[in-house]
């Protein structure tokens, strides 16, 4: 009997252990406060997870327990393969974890400059779970993308269906060279100035328009935009107005 308890318990060890690379989004503040709609969704599959391993262990015979566990622990391999820094390197793709759901780009300030310290100006991570590849180097990125622009897409975001033509950087050729040119008028040295937009000297611990700066840029923990544009911050509520009066 005390063997088949300890049993049970190692299996739903394995099995929640399983599950981690959708638990740690959920139980990272700064992961929330940047994307409260997927780390809800995320928050939705692993307690339907915790159901389901509860139901198993419960009720389904001892055999199925074992090919569950045994799976998942495939499936934890599996995955430490994946996130492995030297993944792909036969096939010339850059050094970098591949992790699902990395925390990373979104909670450390210091991420891309840190991964750039340590793997080289080009490396890969993983935004949600879609492999990246980053190039840091204003330089650098520049040549790559002279060189490489015939074969460059950008991929399409989901927000974009409800704009008009479409997202700037996804609008067709002929489209995306009038928008362009309107905002590159609309934004001119002159348009900036007459609105209030230009820059002009600040001193110390005030914003570009002479204004404090916010409490979320001082804070030590990024993700800065999604804080930023909440009303009533310094941001939303004096730089924005502004920049939406010089597009008018």
């Amino acid at each position: 009997m005390a063997g088949q308890i300890l049993e049970r318990v190692v299996e739903v060890a394995v099995l929640s252990v399983a599950a981690w690379p959708a638990i740690a989004p959920c139980a990272s503040t700064a992961f929330r406060r940047a994307f409260p709609g997927l780390a809800l969704r995320l928050a939705g599959v692993v307690v339907a997870y915790a159901v389901g391993i509860a139901l198993l262990v419960a009720f389904a015979p001892i055999g199925l327990v074992r090919g569950a566990a045994a799976a998942a622990v495939v499936a934890m391999v599996a995955v430490l393969w994946h996130s492995g820094v030297a993944r792909g390197r036969a096939h010339g793709w850059p050094p970098g974890s591949l992790r699902p759901f990395a925390l990373g780009p979104w909670t450390r300030q210091d991420f891309f400059s840190d991964q750039s310290r340590r793997l080289g100006s080009t490396f890969k991570t993983s935004q949600f779970l879609r492999p990246t590849a980053c190039l840091v180097g204003l330089s650098a990125g520049s040549e790559f993308f002279r060189q490489h622009d015939d074969v460059l897409v950008s991929p399409p975001w989901s927000f974009g269906r409800f704009i008009p033509g479409g997202f700037l950087r996804h609008m067709p050729r002929e489209r995306h060279a009038e928008a362009k040119q309107v905002l590159r008028l609309a934004m001119a040295r002159e348009v900036r100035v007459a609105r209030g937009l230009h820059p002009r000297p600040v001193s110390p611990g005030t914003g570009a328009h002479g204004t404090r700066v916010c409490r979320h840029r001082r804070a030590a923990s990024p993700p800065y935009p999604a804080q930023c544009f909440r009303s009533g911050c310094v941001c939303s509520s004096e730089s924005i107005p502004r920049a939406r009066n010089a597009l008018d």
